[in-house]
């Protein structure tokens, strides 16, 4: 997630191995998106559009789930699906509600 419902802990911490990984790899950092990211889109690879689409990603990373701890991974996996699920077909009212009290 990319918005104030997230960790910061766990987004800081994957920020940073995800860098350190891409450093150990020498991996390019690709081209930046220069449009607004959500509506138009020109960067070949940005951040999937929806929480459930991020889990998938982050399940095939194994390198980025070895490094974070596969049981933290594993937990917030389940976490965060479940909470996609309960959210799927939610009104924007009862998501703003949800997230709310973590901001």
């Amino acid at each position: 997630m990319s918005d104030g419902g997230a960790n910061p802990y766990v987004a800081v911490a994957t920020v940073l191995e995800a860098a350190r990984l891409g450093v150990i790899d020498r991996l390019a950092p690709g081209s930046p998106e220069d449009l607004d990211g959500i509506e138009h889109v020109r960067a070949e690879r940005h951040t999937p559009p929806t929480l459930t689409r991020a889990l998938d990603r982050l399940e095939k990373d194994r390198r980025l789930i070895e490094a974070l701890n596969p049981l933290l991974v594993e937990a917030f996996l389940v976490l965060k699906r479940d909470e996609a699920k309960r959210l799927k077909n939610g009104h924007i009212d009862q998501i703003r509600d949800y997230y709310l009290p973590f901001l």
